[in-house]
């Protein structure tokens, strides 16, 4: 008696597992070196703010002393998101076809499971200034010009920008203006942050523009011969590039991960299966997957669209 693919299916399969795992692990990923990836047990994900107390207050001789109390900020909501894909194989194509042939369907979904994980994370900075769907926790766009200090010493100061207003080109001056805005950073309470920028996000058509300006000890583009303030050097940024900045003259600098709170939720890891059609006796192959991005908060971050 012949013995097909179709006879010994745990083989046939186990290949195939294998293959679309080598190919969502293959290629590195460029969110990973920025976002915080994290898991999750539950359906969806709470978070708010509270904050500490606010500034020491003046106490005359003989007077009461000032009690302050913790603010809360208004809760936000993210739900879990499951996404999926799938391929079949007939149970002729089991038994005739080469594996040259029937080997590029698990490569390329896992290819494909891989660039969806990139277009996820992603998508939180093309869509950086976007209030309804990524709100971060003031209710405000990830980059804002008006994000909320809740406990200000100046009432009338009461608010930030990690936006460049209107947009800057990426340059010198731009990334002076975003490295100034940064080291100027207030918390919730209206403290100073010593944040530390660490990458420059942008897509790779800035990629020869980002390296010149990040990598030469002297200033581009000018015959002055002067000192540059933004060479990595003497800041520590990094350029990531990604393709999935989608408007390519869009730029954002990002602190450390310890110092920002982007983060890639996993609710459930990607996962391949198969199963068989009792009707055709095809083979089912699909992978499935559950996850969020967010922005519980703004700080950290800065970012221009000019």
């Amino acid at each position: 008696m012949a013995v097909f693919r179709g006879t010994l299916p745990e083989v046939f399969e186990a290949r195939q597992a294998e293959l679309f795992y080598k190919g969502y692990t293959m290629q590195p990923t460029t969110y990973t070196k920025v976002f915080n990836v994290e898991t999750s047990n539950k359906a969806y994900e709470d978070w708010f703010e509270v904050t500490g107390l606010g500034v020491f207050r003046l106490k005359p001789e003989g007077t009461p002393i000032t009690y302050d109390d913790p603010v809360q900020g208004t809760r936000r909501r993210i739900v879990h998101s499951t996404y999926a894909l799938g391929y079949r194989v007939t149970m002729e194509a089991q038994e005739d076809a080469q594996y040259d042939v029937i080997d590029q369907h698990p490569r390329d979904m896992g290819d494909a499971a891989r660039e969806h994980d990139e277009i996820t994370a992603w998508t939180l900075f093309n869509s950086a200034t976007d209030a309804t769907n990524y709100p971060t926790c003031d209710g405000l766009a990830l980059a804002s010009t008006a994000h909320t200090i809740y406990k200000p010493k100046d009432p009338a100061a009461a608010t930030y920008s990690n936006l460049a207003s209107p947009g800057v080109a990426l340059s010198v001056t731009g990334l002076e203006a975003a490295l100034t805005s940064m080291l100027l950073t207030k918390s919730r309470e209206d403290r100073f942050m010593p944040l530390e920028p660490a990458f420059l996000v942008i897509n790779p058509t800035l990629g020869h523009l980002a390296y010149q300006l990040l990598q030469t000890e002297k200033e581009a583009f000018t015959d002055e011969n002067q000192v540059s303030t933004v060479s990595s050097s003497r800041t520590g940024i990094s350029p990531v590039l990604t393709p999935y900045i989608t408007d390519t003259d869009d730029w954002a600098l990002v602190c450390k991960k310890s110092q920002h709170k982007l983060q890639f939720i996993v609710r459930k890891k990607l996962t391949f299966d198969s199963s068989t059609d009792s009707q055709t006796k095809d083979r089912l192959f699909d992978a499935i997957k559950r996850n969020s991005v967010v922005a519980k908060d703004w700080r950290g971050t800065y970012f221009s669209r000019p």
